[in-house]
């Protein structure tokens, strides 16, 4: 969830801030230890939302608000992030994790896609559309190493 949502986000936000020992909060933990980065991410789905809906009735077709908190330690500094999401179904928090994982492979595709177009955009041989360079680098993989490390 991001700013743009106005009322919603602020309300979601103030909501987690002001009731974190909630017991209604449906809540799940992940811890990962890598290459000398320790990262806890805290998981929390809360379904009774019928108040967010009278404050923001065009949002009516939300089940439950989300959010995920990150505590990352590198090398002894820590960091600490807080996502705040709008969710379709109610209290499965262990599903709300999964989407959320899911959710950050989606972003890292379309960066990917986006890199890719641009090393389409830049390629310099004249009189070929950007639609025929797409299928051409799918069939030729000499075109297409040519356009991955040139």
């Amino acid at each position: 969830m991001k700013n743009n949502h106005g009322n919603l986000c602020d309300d979601v936000k103030t909501f987690f801030d002001s009731e974190p020992e909630n017991t209604s909060i449906n809540r799940y933990e992940t811890t990962e230890k890598d290459h000398g980065r320790f990262e806890k991410r805290e998981y929390g789905l809360y379904s009774k939302i019928d108040w967010l809906i009278l404050r923001n009735p065009q949002w009516s077709m939300i089940k439950s608000i989300g959010f995920v908190r990150s505590t990352r330690i590198i090398k002894n500094k820590k960091a600490v992030e807080t996502r705040y999401y709008i969710v379709s179904y109610q209290t499965d928090v262990r599903r709300f994790e999964s989407d959320v994982c899911n959710h950050w492979g989606v972003e890292n595709l379309a960066i990917l896609r986006r890199l890719a177009i641009n090393r389409l955009e830049m390629d310099t041989i004249p009189k070929r559309s950007k639609h025929r360079k797409k299928n051409l680098a799918g069939s030729d993989n000499n075109y297409l190493k040519s356009l991955l490390f040139s």
